[in-house]
């Protein structure tokens, strides 16, 4: 399924694709693509780890949530999961 991210800031929004029945495991170089569609301004400190910024909520999209963790290398990851079953 399609999930669209956004940074409200920029006025920005970047589309991924995820797996509706599990978590999303978000690696290196996903999280800076992500990133620099949503805000790609060196230094600028407008959102989170992944370029979010603003609510989420985007008609006819189920909710989501993430949290930020480390591989076993300890590079960066983000766990995202989709709440498709979820009522608005």
């Amino acid at each position: 399924m399609r999930l669209t991210l956004t940074n409200n800031f920029h006025g920005t929004e970047c589309q991924i694709t995820v797996d509706p029945n599990g978590p999303n495991a978000l690696g290196k170089r996903r999280i800076a693509r992500i990133q620099d569609e949503l805000c790609g301004v060196a230094g600028c400190t407008c959102s989170n780890v992944l370029g979010l910024r603003g609510p989420q909520n985007i008609a006819d999209q189920p909710p989501f949530d993430y949290y930020v963790t480390a591989d076993r290398d300890g590079e960066t990851m983000v766990i995202l999961y989709v709440y498709e079953d979820a009522k608005r």
